[in-house]
């Protein structure tokens, strides 16, 4: 490398989020680089879960109603397919 800080090393990549650059220039500059990554880490993972939550929040309605949608299908058919039979049968 060229010596730059790892914090400068990864703004200038700008392929990390600015609050985890933050968190490790105050690691760099107070010297508790495992503090700040592991408060980094914390946070970060705490943000996917809240992330994770909101998607099921909305995966959840919308499989419940694409498996109402399928069974009313299926049974919309077999009703079907059952009138036709005994229509047929009597009509002989």
């Amino acid at each position: 490398g060229d010596g730059a800080s790892l914090s400068r090393s990864f703004e200038r990549s700008g392929a990390f989020p600015p609050l985890l650059v933050d968190l490790l220039r105050v690691g760099e500059q107070t010297g508790q680089m495992a503090e700040s990554l592991a408060k980094a880490a914390k946070r970060f993972d705490k943000e996917l879960n809240r992330r994770i939550s909101k998607i099921s929040a909305v995966i959840q309605p919308a499989m419940v109603v694409l498996m109402a949608l399928l069974i009313g299908t299926m049974a919309y058919i077999m009703i079907t397919i059952i009138y036709d039979t005994i229509s047929l049968l009597r009509t002989r």
